[in-house]
């Protein structure tokens, strides 16, 4: 079944980190819509740590269900670049946009550090690193994962 996403690439990192990652960036209509989630060490103790996963590998009620844990449990922003900007900007730069956004938007203080998935990160006040196929390495990652594909699936 492969490997799940742990903290290994967070603990690699000083200070608090987050994950961004988006989702609708290959769709043909809609935005393009990125969570950024800062999960505490305290809460990387609770048992529904252990479900989150890549957003694409999960069913859609185990998603929601995981959406909603996340929110009680976690730090998170949503970002989203609309169509017309998708247009403007191209999707490259409407996703950075987007996971711009996300970052901006998290509840809290900001992390001292971003791990983005992919290969590309946005300009952030931090420290970032990207890491390609991010969402199935680490719990920060798939957590955006899940918070960008369920608000996504709720607007369209």
């Amino acid at each position: 079944m492969g490997t799940k996403p742990d903290f290994s690439i967070e603990n690699a990192h000083e200070g608090d980190v987050c994950g961004i990652d988006e989702a609708g960036r290959a769709p043909l209509a809609g935005p393009v819509v990125a969570g950024c989630v800062f999960i505490p060490r305290d809460s990387r103790k609770l048992g529904f740590i252990r479900a989150i996963n890549d957003s694409k590998k999960l069913s859609k009620d185990k998603r929601e269900t995981l959406f909603d844990l996340i929110c009680a449990h976690a730090s998170f922003g949503v970002g989203m670049a609309s169509p017309q900007e998708i247009d403007d900007l191209n999707i490259h730069h409407a996703t950075l946009l987007a996971m711009k956004r996300a970052f901006e938007n998290l509840r809290g203080s900001k992390p001292a550090a971003a791990i983005i998935d992919g290969k590309f990160a946005p300009s952030l006040p931090c420290r970032t690193q990207t890491v390609i196929k991010g969402d199935g390495l680490s719990k920060s990652i798939a957590a955006a994962s899940i918070i960008a594909k369920v608000k996504r699936d709720r607007l369209m």
